[in-house]
């Protein structure tokens, strides 16, 4: 005051300053202080899949490495791509190189190609990247070579005992702690008319087709019948039920019983399983495992098909399917539990 500085002009100089000196630490003293530069690599491959890595790796600086060349295999016949990786590798200095590998399982390796794999040059395999990357899997670069590898890691027997000793505990738990909400829900949707509960056809483990039990959020059960649908509509009360996921405490039982898991990919309409198994390369590896009431797509894939055909929403679904499939894990699960609790807390607190 003694200045005669006023509020508004501390608010200008502080707000000046500290843009200067936070912006003077990002671009100039933080990467002073990084332990090491990032390594300079080489990105090998073609499509959609390498091109997502390399603008990812490329537009961040918390990797380890960053790419000084990008090589488009398309169209190149095995030796003449490597005589290029190997050229393009001594031109750039890079120390890693990020490929398929079934690139190096090519019998028509040079004498140079060799020397470069002996050479203490590090390899790292675009398909296990793309995972650790995003989360999920590339489905363009999956072959029986993945399911194989897959299978390699599938959890101990003791893993799928804990888990399905767990959903019966947590299940049989859940359904007596919940069971007079599912009360006072079935009282009104009786009073309204109607059944309280309807089961829907889904496709679980093995193929094998199960009925998921759910509180009825509509005027009637049209059982999936298109004509029923054209009918039906939902109800007050049930749109209340599904913004609150009340609809869904029934599934506990499916759990119980064992149709379902806790965690696991969601299950499908039958008549959709069809389509997409003719459209989808590999969907029914989905079904490999037990199907859950939340899962790594449901948590992960913002904007999930329900209830209409969706190809392409499906293909990056089964992307992160499929990545449960090939990670799952008690640490996975227990991951996927905590960012459930998180969005539902989220979705509470609006």
């Amino acid at each position: 005051p003694y200045f005669g500085i006023q509020p508004k002009t501390n608010l200008f100089i502080y707000l000046f300053f500290s843009t200067a000196l936070v912006s003077a630490w990002r671009l100039y003293f933080f990467p002073l202080l990084s332990v090491s530069a990032p390594a300079p690599a080489l990105l090998v491959g073609e499509g959609a899949v390498s091109a997502e890595v390399l603008r990812e790796v490329n537009n961040n600086t918390r990797y380890s490495i960053r790419f000084a060349d990008h090589i488009d295999t398309s169209g190149f016949p095995a030796q003449a791509l490597q005589e290029h990786i190997l050229a393009a590798a001594e031109k750039t200095g890079a120390s890693v190189v990020v490929l398929p590998f079934s690139l190096l399982s090519s019998s028509a390796r040079s004498v140079r190609w060799d020397t470069l794999m002996l050479s203490g040059m590090q390899f790292i395999d675009l398909e296990n990247l793309y995972e650790d990357l995003f989360g999920r899997v590339a489905l363009p670069l999956i072959d029986r070579q993945w399911f194989v590898e897959a299978q390699a890691r599938t959890p101990a027997i003791v893993y799928d005992v804990f888990k399905r000793l767990t959903d019966i505990l947590l299940s049989a738990l859940a359904l007596i702690v919940l069971l007079p909400i599912m009360l006072a829900v079935a009282v009104i949707l009786i009073a309204g008319g109607g059944k309280p509960f309807i089961f829907q056809k889904r496709v679980g483990k093995d193929g094998r087709e199960i009925a998921i039990i759910k509180f009825r959020t509509m005027l009637f059960d049209d059982g999936e019948n298109p004509e029923k649908k054209k009918l039906n509509r939902i109800t007050r009360f049930g749109s209340f039920l599904r913004r609150t996921q009340l609809d869904e405490i029934p599934q506990f039982w499916n759990v119980l019983r064992g149709d379902l898991s806790l965690i696991g990919p969601r299950p499908e309409i039958p008549h959709f399983v069809a389509e997409y198994s003719r459209e989808i390369p590999y969907y029914e590896a989905r079904h490999l495992i037990q199907p859950g009431i939340s899962g790594w797509a449901q948590i992960k894939h913002a904007s999930p098909p329900k209830f209409k055909l969706d190809v392409e929403a499906t293909k990056n679904k089964l992307s992160y399917d499929l990545y449960y499939l090939k990670h799952r894990s008690f640490v996975l699960d227990m991951e996927i539990v905590l960012r459930t609790i998180k969005i539902f807390l989220v979705w509470a607190s609006r």
